[in-house]
């Protein structure tokens, strides 16, 4: 049997004429460059969770000292998390002390606690049995399209109540418009 020396035969042509290589890799049945082989890899590759969870671990348990990257990329994770929802939180509560109306009546610490507790509350809708199901609900449809359309809304309103004609920066700031001087 005769070695196989497609890979310098490839590594030659790639050489002399790379639109060459790129014409002959799409007419070779095992070759990866087909969009086909590149379609199918893209449809079944591991996404989400499971990509995560699964795949990562899969990956750290054949690495080497693999018990202190486990532990690191699970802290991570915790640690990405919280600070999400650090984030998340903070976004929530800002408008709710801002308000005059809610601020003046309620202590600040009653409103940070009263979201904590209902972030815990939806939070343990994702810890049931079909946890990773209202997860993909969730992330599909409420995290996309409708953030979408309530910035859509935000703007529009603003251009109607302020109005479009005293949109400007002059207008919205103390201090006019710096212009540069070429």
């Amino acid at each position: 049997m005769e070695p196989d020396n497609s890979s310098n035969k490839w590594a030659e042509a790639g050489r002399q004429a790379p639109s060459t290589l790129l014409q002959e890799g799409t007419q070779v049945p095992h070759c990866p460059a087909q969009p086909s082989g590149w379609r199918r890899a893209l449809q079944q590759a591991v996404q989400g969770t499971g990509l995560a969870f699964i795949v990562y671990s899969e990956a750290i348990k054949n690495m080497e000292f693999s018990q202190l990257y486990s532990v690191l990329y699970f802290v991570m994770l915790l640690l990405l998390g919280i600070g999400s929802m650090l984030g998340n939180t903070a976004a929530i509560l800002t408008p709710l002390t801002d308000i005059k109306f809610l601020s003046s009546h309620v202590p600040r610490e009653i409103i940070s606690g009263s979201v904590c507790i209902i972030n815990c509350v939806i939070g343990l809708i994702f810890t049931t049995r079909a946890g990773n199901y209202w997860f993909n609900i969730f992330n599909d449809y409420a995290a996309t399209l409708s953030l979408l359309l309530i910035v859509l809304v935000e703007t529009i309103a603003v251009c109607y109540i302020y109005g479009l004609k005293r949109n400007s920066f002059a207008a919205l700031s103390e201090w006019p418009p710096i212009e540069a001087n070429c």
